[in-house]
């Protein structure tokens, strides 16, 4: 049998994208744990309104059984050791939606700034929506006067 290495390392951000809300989840892993089998876990930390804020998981809850997918690695086990430290340091902290989701969460831990790149693009999105509905508005204006 030939067992591949446990793709994931402490400090990574995992992505899974849950169906049931058709929504992508991110988090970071603080612990890679030895398994049976040579199969090893992990433990992860993330932002969450169901789990009720900042708090920890092992890797098999936040997959809810969807597939994981790397979306970053830190470029140093030094790095990953800050990611996994800044993380850390906001258990217990409360879920916004608007101001700090599971992606504003991660993408401050690997750069200490909370953005969130979904929000961005709802907010592109509404913008351009109100753009076309007030110059549809001033179309239908102008063919009255």
């Amino acid at each position: 049998m030939n067992l591949q290495p446990f793709p994931f390392l402490k400090g990574d951000e995992l992505r899974v994208y849950y169906p049931d809300i058709q929504l992508w989840h991110n988090g970071i892993v603080t612990d890679v744990i030895p398994g049976p089998f040579g199969f090893p876990s992990a433990t992860m930390i993330h932002n969450s309104k169901r789990g009720g804020g900042v708090c920890t998981l092992s890797l098999e809850e936040f997959s809810g059984g969807n597939p994981v997918f790397l979306s970053r690695r830190p470029p140093s086990p030094e790095y990953a050791a800050a990611v996994v430290r800044r993380a850390e340091s906001q258990l217990g902290q409360p879920y916004n939606a608007l101001f700090q989701n599971c992606e504003h969460f991660t993408t401050w831990a690997f750069s200490g700034v909370p953005q969130s790149g979904q929000l961005q693009t709802i907010g592109w999105i509404v913008a351009i929506g109100a753009v076309a509905a007030g110059l549809m508005a001033s179309d239908s204006g102008a063919d009255r006067g």
